[in-house]
């Protein structure tokens, strides 16, 4: 849980202005957020496979940390930002009918890939433990990502008041790039 909480800290503070700029409404945020959540069945499985692939490459760690570095820089400097306003903006602002409520979850799901890129790589550390079964790991990650859909769905106008967004993010996807460098996750 920790990991998606500190990883998906960033994501969840790129989807409020999004969401608020795709929906007003109840029904529209949780479609949304549905299209969220389906992302994130997908992030963990390809982290899940991913790691298969990261246990047969020694010291995989320094990898690993190397990687959580760099998106750390990329958040902090944000290349992607205008790209998922580009996405946001096709999305019309009315009444959400069942069709538009399709829409808002694909759109959810389609923005969230492209946050969730990063992420997958801090996933595949938990699954890395042969010791533990999967469905642990999976079952925490997914749980904080209903939690940050909650906050993001419920709180989105004060999220978006506050301040030094990407400066924490990316401390805190340095921090964890430091216990996986250490061997501690």
């Amino acid at each position: 849980m920790l990991i998606k909480i500190i990883t998906g800290f960033d994501d969840s503070l790129t989807r409020v202005p999004i969401l608020n700029y795709v929906t007003k409404t109840k029904k529209g945020k949780i479609s949304f957020g549905v299209g969220i959540f389906l992302a994130m069945i997908l992030g963990v499985i390809v982290a899940l496979l991913f790691s298969k692939l990261l246990i047969e490459i020694p010291n995989y760690n320094y990898f690993v940390a190397l990687f959580l570095i760099i998106v750390a820089c990329i958040i902090y400097f944000e290349p992607l930002k205008n790209k998922e306003k580009k996405a946001a903006k096709k999305i019309e602002k009315n009444i959400i009918s069942n069709k538009k409520a399709i829409k808002l979850i694909i759109y959810g799901f389609l923005i969230s890939i492209l946050t969730l890129i990063d992420d997958i790589f801090a996933y595949s550390v938990v699954f890395l433990n042969k010791e533990v079964n999967f469905l642990i790991p999976a079952t925490g990650i997914l749980l904080a990502g209903l939690l940050q859909i909650f906050a993001v769905i419920y709180f989105s106008k004060k999220l978006s008041k506050l301040k030094f967004k990407k400066e924490i993010s990316a401390i805190g996807l340095l921090g964890v790039a430091a216990l996986v460098f250490f061997k501690i996750l």
